[in-house]
This record gives structure tokens, C-alpha cells and sequence, in this order.
């Protein structure tokens, strides 16, 4: 591992503390949900410093991350940017974000099925995206949007007012961004500073691999710890 991994490893250690994937419920039996959210925009076919484009890592990633997560916690996905080619315009590709796994325990192979079949294609259309996994997740109990995105939104409208308006107590919006530049990152930062989570920078395949599994995990810890 690089220097740069392992000092990004070290820092997310400081901050999120080392953290074992617990089961669905926190200490207090409130239920805990986790929802990834996944940019397939066109740039995703960009390669990161290590020579392996960003949805190859991607991908690589997400599978180790599932693989540490026990059946019994509550998980799903919704990817976005993944099915409307530029032919059907804009308008439509803005509105472009699927649950393709709907939030349940047990389901790990259909997780990965997804993972799998997520590829890159169409717009970055998060606010939106944004909007609809809170439908997706339950009324109650602590949830977790986990977005990641290797850039800033492309449609309408800003994704940070849509951020903190969505998140509240038992609902807030973690964020990795995948090797994106200084504008980019601040948008994506402001997603998580407004949705009361976390931003994680990415630019390696290893630091997202570290990335996505400890704030995976950290969606299954009591929102009251940290690290």
C-alpha cells in the first residue's frame, strides 16, 4: 500500500474508530438501513493514478464491501446515470436513477448481480437521485445514504440544498468522491457536511476499496458513537 493509502487509512481509522459490520439493529434495537447510491455517468470510464478506470474499481470495491456485510443487516442500491443513452435527451436522462436492489436483508447475490451489471453511460443526475432514495428507505429507525460519484451534478437543481433538506436525525448522507477535481469536491462535500455524514476522498482504487468498506460498516453503528 502507498503512502498516500496508508495515510488516508490511518486518518479514517482516527475518525470513524475500527469498526466490525454489526447487525441490522443498533445497541438500542433501533433498525439500522443502508442505501448506496451509485454514479454511472460517462466518466466513470475515466482511469484513476493507478491505471484502473474508476468503474472497474468501483466494482472491485463494492463487491469487498458486500462480502463484510452479514445477511442480517439491512442494505439496498440505487444507481444512477445507468440506462438513458444521450439519443433519448437530457430531460430524460435526468430523471435516470433506479433501485436496482430494493432494501432488504438476505439479499447479497442480488447485490452483486448489480454491481456486476452497473455500468457507465449517461448524466449525473443526483438531487434527483438524492430525492428518491429517501423513498426508498423506511419511515423509521437510523439510515444511511452511502453516495458515491466521481464528479459534480449535471442536471437541476443544486444537490446540496436537497441534501440538507432531506437529511435529519436518523438520516444522514455519507459521501465518497472518486479521484474528482476541486469543484467537484466541494459540491460533494456540502452533500455531506448539509446531510450530517461524512466526505471521504478517493483517489486510488485502494483508497476507495478502504473507503466504501468502513463507511458501509459505519451505516450498521448506533448514529450516537464516534470515533
Amino acid at each position: 500500500m502507498g503512502r498516500r493509502a496508508v495515510a488516508l487509512a490511518g486518518t479514517l481509522l482516527l475518525m470513524l474508530g475500527v469498526v466490525v459490520a454489526g447487525p441490522a439493529a443498533a445497541d438500542d434495537g433501533t433498525e439500522q438501513t443502508l442505501l448506496m447510491v451509485l454514479d454511472a455517468s460517462g466518466s466513470m470510464k475515466q482511469k484513476l493514478s493507478d491505471g484502473k478506470t474508476r468503474i472497474s474499481a468501483a466494482r472491485a470495491s463494492l463487491h469487498r464491501a458486500i462480502d463484510q456485510l452479514p445477511e442480517s443487516t439491512r442494505v439496498g442500491m440505487r444507481v444512477y446515470g445507468a440506462s438513458v443513452p444521450d439519443e433519448k435527451g437530457k430531460k430524460a436522462q435526468c430523471a435516470d436513477s433506479d433501485l436496482v436492489v430494493p432494501i432488504d436483508t438476505g439479499n447479497r447475490a442480488a447485490l452483486r448481480t448489480a454491481v456486476k451489471r452497473y455500468a457507465p453511460l449517461g448524466e449525473t443526475p443526483m438531487a434527483y437521485s438524492l430525492r428518491q432514495a429517501v423513498k426508498d428507505l423506511p419511515e423509521k429507525g437510523n439510515r444511511t445514504i452511502l453516495l458515491v460519484s466521481d464528479g459534480e451534478e449535471t442536471c437541476a437543481p443544486d444537490p446540496c440544498p436537497a441534501a440538507e433538506e432531506l437529511a435529519g436525525v436518523d438520516l444522514r448522507i455519507d459521501v465518497i468522491g472518486v479521484d474528482v477535481n476541486a469543484k467537484a469536491r466541494a459540491q460533494l462535500k456540502c452533500i455531506a457536511d448539509k446531510g450530517n455524514g461524512r466526505y471521504v476522498d478517493a483517489r486510488t482504487s485502494k483508497d476507495l476499496d478502504f473507503a466504501l468498506s468502513r463507511l458501509a460498516e459505519r451505516a450498521f453503528r448506533s448514529f450516537g458513537l464516534s470515533g
